[in-house]
């Protein structure tokens, strides 16, 4: 069967990072058998490199070559082209992209019975040639692995060889040519994708996360869906993903075992927690230090699905760290358990606790937040407490040296704190107002406070700045990120790996927030160390940073991004 996808783009010569397009599907176009009608599906894309933006939507006018009743889709509802690379040679005259295909079907493409490879491969078709919008000239496809009849006569396509299982990419990125005279400002073209698929009956997407909740951990991420649903994908050493296995790496989303629904979601470095609608809290992965709360403890032991947490405590709210987690109680009781080292677990005491354990004082907490080496807890009156180690004036309370075991008061002034985050070296929080406050460390290539400061420690609340009113903030290890009142993405700190989500890799420091690039419109972000997680307004899930081979993006890839990508659907069952 082949698969068909159509798309328009627009694109203004400068450099970019990243565009997707996507469309539905229908039957093969020659030779139909009986309820095999031609069915062709167009989707018009426009992408303007100057601005970063990028939107998908049904034609407005009917196309050439349409048929009536064709199956409209959304956004990345079944094929996702990625670009990257893009590049305007002017002494060749020769505008380039890398690209690579990513399957959003719930079944392999490029395969008839599922594991043979199709000698055709998947096959991105030029549908006409292209059009220019922007100055004068002429613009022509410059490559092409040969030309064959889509919707009509010798049409030149690009080859993808290889199976592309659902929620993967292509194993490799092909380079798109065009000559393009220097008169030319943009232009625009029409591609689809044909493919075999071994169901041509059943084409239908995979389905996505329509989240309510993310969590980023270390090397792996996790949500819960509209319904409490858990998902996660990434490293799973250690059973942290709770899909009942250790070792494996898990590119795109998974479903965590057990069928229980969750309200709160915690990742975090080699385990994972959540609690329950009922108000139960489980944790999985590794044991060691007691940082599962079930009363198991060892280096070597792995739980790897849900078990429950002891204590038989009603929470609302839980955060996971590298070594212990804390949770708050219906009663607004915050409990900690796990490794007691810098006092983080803020009961008085150093030692590990194997369950859960009450932080110390008469405090009444709406959330917490763990870290690597302190924990904060945001009281109903809005005043921040924090504890565990005051070194980098992480604890808030100008203080830079010794442990705290037990809560002490952020010197927040007549601040009043909606919500807060927390990384390994800072906190920040932000204000009734949408105010955004961080304190702590700001390393040398990592200002992370996003005050305009570098490689200096400060022990007390101090403004991010730009004026933005935030609706939504996250602290990293080396950066941090935030979405303002209008849904805009922000972020600060460290450029490597691409974790500030503005489409640079590279090695600098952006002193203060600089905007999230792609059209995309956040609800919330969520940050750990090297990477981060958005819910953009249509409840879709966006990751951007430090990939490898550990998948916590998932985006069925290895590669590191640059700017905010959708993360692939959920794993179906493999055949």
């Amino acid at each position: 069967m082949k698969l068909r996808t159509l798309c328009a783009l627009s694109l203004a010569l400068l450099p970019f990072a990243g565009c997707a397009e996507e469309g539905p599907v229908g039957p093969e176009r020659g030779n139909p058998g009986p309820g095999n009608q031609p069915v062709e599906t167009y989707l018009s894309c426009n992408v303007s490199l100057r601005s970063g933006d990028l939107t998908c939507a049904a034609p407005e006018v009917e196309l050439p070559g349409s048929v009536s009743g064709a199956i409209l889709g959304g956004q990345a509802q079944y094929v996702y082209l990625e670009s990257s690379g893009a590049a305007y040679d002017e002494t060749l005259e020769i505008f380039s992209a890398s690209v690579a295909v990513r399957n959003f079907l719930s079944q392999p493409l490029g395969t008839s019975d599922g594991t043979t490879a199709d000698p055709d491969g998947v096959r991105v078709f030029f549908v006409n040639d292209p059009v220019v919008t922007g100055g004068t000239g002429v613009v022509a496809v410059d490559t092409a692995d040969g030309t064959a009849e889509f919707t009509a006569a010798d049409q030149p396509y690009i080859r993808f060889g290889g199976v592309i299982r659902p929620g993967m990419r292509s194993s490799s990125a092909r380079v798109f040519r065009w000559s393009v005279p220097s008169t030319v400002e943009s232009f625009s073209f029409l591609v689809g994708v044909s493919a075999k698929v071994p169901n041509e009956g059943a084409i239908e997407p995979a389905a996505q996360i329509e989240a309510g909740q993310v969590s980023t951990g270390e090397t792996h991420t996790c949500a819960l869906d509209k319904e409490g649903n858990a998902y996660c994908w990434g490293n799973n050493a250690n059973g942290q993903l709770g899909i009942g296995t250790v070792g494996d790496t898990v590119p795109t989303p998974t479903p965590v075992a057990g069928g229980l629904k969750f309200k709160s979601i915690a990742a975090g470095f080699v385990h994972t927690c959540g609690v329950t609608l009922e108000g139960d809290a489980y944790c999985w992965g590794n044991a060691q230090y007691g940082r599962l709360g079930t009363g198991d403890s060892g280096s070597g032991t792995n739980i790897t699905t849900p078990k429950l947490v002891a204590g038989g405590h009603k929470f609302t709210q839980i955060s996971a760290s590298s070594s212990n987690t804390c949770a708050v109680t219906e009663d607004q009781d915050a409990y900690c358990w796990g490794f007691g080292n810098t006092g983080r677990n803020g009961n008085g005491s150093l030692d590990h606790q194997l369950t859960p354990v009450p932080v110390a004082g008469e405090h009444k907490f709406s959330e917490i937040r763990s870290g690597h080496y302190h924990t904060c807890g945001l009281r109903t009156d809005g005043k921040a407490y924090c504890w565990g180690a005051q070194e980098n004036g992480r604890l808030g309370n100008r203080e830079t040296v010794g442990n705290q075991a037990t809560p002490v008061a952020v010197d927040q002034g007549n601040l009043v704190f909606s919500t807060i985050a927390i990384s390994s070296y800072s906190t920040c929080a932000l204000t009734m107002d949408n105010d955004a406050y961080c304190w702590g460390n700001n390393g040398e290539l990592s200002t992370r406070l996003g005050n305009g400061g570098v490689n200096e420690t400060v022990p007390y609340p101090v403004p991010v700045l730009g004026g933005h009113k935030f609706i939504s903030i996250a602290a990293a290890e080396f950066h941090g990120c935030a979405v303002d009142t209008t849904g805009q993405a922000w972020c600060w700190g460290r450029g490597l790996s691409g974790r500030r989500g503005d489409g640079t890799t590279a090695e600098n420091n952006a002193l203060e927030p600089v905007m999230v690039g792609g059209p995309q419109k956040f609800k919330a972000v969520f940050s750990h160390k090297s990477h981060t997680c958005g819910i953009n307004l249509q409840d879709r899930i966006y990751c951007w940073g430090l990939n490898g081979s550990a998948h916590p993006l998932g985006v069925g890839a290895t590669l590191n991004i640059s700017l905010p990508r959708l993360v692939s659907p959920i794993a179906p069952s493999q055949p």
